[in-house]
């Protein structure tokens, strides 16, 4: 079968159990679906696989795709952290979306003869035109003794989570709920690179953060926790935006994070910031003292804010990730 790359060889003496799907986000649906699979795998005796692609389908077929929560690598790691133990990724060209659902399933059956499970979300569609679904995939099973397991939709407050949900709530600030959605904090990474000083002058120097990809996380001023390399992690607040007050044009979106009490150079080096609240919506201010008494006002809010939580928060439930995060 053309298409799966393996970043280790399954052994074909074990039984293969896969969980399919995009999984941009590995949010909790997505642990849920692989759960299934993980969990066969170990009454089998066998290997869990996850079967996912090298793009989002919607960047071949349809009207484009929608930003990424994760970048492949990203998903690589949660993947690992959820303990699967192999992922199949399949290369999604014109020629692969072309194929029928019959077909898809034949050549992933001759590929791996070890195939004995699969675990979907209900909504999964797969071949030509989306032609397969999870009737045709159970009638497929059932003819070659593939057990196949159909998992329902993980709700947040009343209804399914999905990488859409979770996009949303990230553009509006909404970051506990994108949390909880995800089963994990959110977390932003990225690398320090050199600002106007603006921030130092105000006395709250900012280190400004790049990113290989595109900010989801909507403007404002947040609470966040900061680790440098492998520090602790440190009390922080964060500004996403265009810097109104100071900027003398519309540029694009940046990220500076003041973190409270360091001290020392931090160019060149990598952050992590675990974002906790929205505290406001970003705005210009009619001079830089008006700004420097928000900024105040900030930093004892997110203080009050991160000293009557946890250390580090623990946002997940019903045996999601405990760790980890993406770039968001």
């Amino acid at each position: 079968m053309k298409g799966p790359v393996s970043h280790s060889r399954v052994q074909e003496s074990r039984p293969l159990c896969l969980a399919a799907g995009v999984f941009d986000g590995v949010h909790r649906g997505h642990q849920a679906v692989i759960a299934a699979a993980l969990r066969e795998a170990r009454q089998r005796g066998g290997v869990c696989g996850i079967l996912t692609f090298d793009r989002h389908p919607r960047q071949v077929v349809g009207a484009g795709a929608p930003s990424p929560l994760t970048n492949l690598g990203q998903k690589m790691a949660l993947f690992r952290a959820l303990g699967v133990e192999e992922c199949f990724i399949l290369q999604f060209t014109p020629a692969f979306a072309n194929q029928s659902a019959a077909m898809f399933l034949e050549r992933l059956r001759k590929t791996f003869p070890q195939w004995r499970m699969i675990s979907v979300g209900a909504g999964w569609r797969f071949g030509k035109g989306g032609e397969g679904h999870v009737g045709f995939l159970r009638r497929y099973g059932e003819r070659h003794g593939i057990q196949v397991a159909v998992v329902p939709p993980v709700c947040y407050r009343g209804a399914p989570i999905s990488s859409t949900r979770i996009r949303e709530a990230l553009r509006r600030g909404a970051v506990r709920a994108a949390a909880e959605m995800l089963g994990r904090p959110v977390l932003l990474k990225g690398r320090v690179v050199r600002g106007r000083g603006l921030g130092r002058r105000l006395g709250f120097p900012t280190a400004n953060l790049r990113f290989s990809g595109e900010i989801l996380l909507g403007g404002g001023v947040y609470a966040c926790r900061v680790r440098v390399g492998e520090r602790e992690w440190r009390s922080g607040v964060m500004n996403v935006g265009y810097r109104p007050t100071v900027s003398r044009s519309a540029g694009g979106v940046e990220v500076e994070v003041h973190v409270l009490g360091f001290r020392g150079c931090l160019y060149g080096r990598r952050l992590e910031v675990e974002v906790i609240r929205r505290l406001r919506a970003e705005r210009k201010f009619p001079d830089l003292e008006a700004l420097r008494r928000q900024m105040a006002k900030d930093v004892q809010r997110a203080l009050r804010l991160l000293g009557g939580e946890a250390k580090r928060s623990v946002l997940c439930k019903n045996g999601a990730l405990q760790s980890g995060g993406d770039a968001v």
